[in-house]
């Protein structure tokens, strides 16, 4: 749905106000709405169909003003790009701590005589 809305963006404004950096957003997206494996797949659906819009499309394309509404796009997409990052980061980060946590505590019990809770070879 969104892929969609975001190729109907395109193929309406076209390349005019920096609309084609809100396509770079969808991809950091897709994962986390559909998964890895559906997300790459709708992405690179996607992907598809925007360079044929574009071979359709772009040669008659004009160049385009950087006035206002191009400034908001371009500063809207890169504080979106910038969000996507913080939390992959974030999110990597806390399943990273989880993965210690399970670490140490898997060498704890390794390390520990079930029955008696004393660390091996105390006794």
């Amino acid at each position: 749905m969104v892929a969609a809305a975001l190729l109907i963006y395109v193929a309406l404004i076209g390349h005019t106000y920096f609309g084609l950096i809100r396509i770079a957003i969808f991809p950091g997206c897709a994962p986390c709405m559909l998964g890895s494996t559906r997300g790459l797949f709708v992405t690179l659906i996607q992907r598809a169909l925007l360079a044929a819009l574009l071979r359709v499309r772009a040669p008659s394309w004009q160049p385009a003003e950087f006035g206002l509404a191009a400034a908001f796009n371009l500063t809207a997409a890169l504080a979106c790009l910038t969000l996507q990052v913080y939390f992959y980061e974030r999110r990597r980060q806390e399943v990273f701590g989880v993965l210690e946590a399970k670490r140490r505590e898997y060498e704890r019990l390794s390390n520990t005589d079930s029955l008696t809770v004393c660390p091996i070879g105390c006794g």
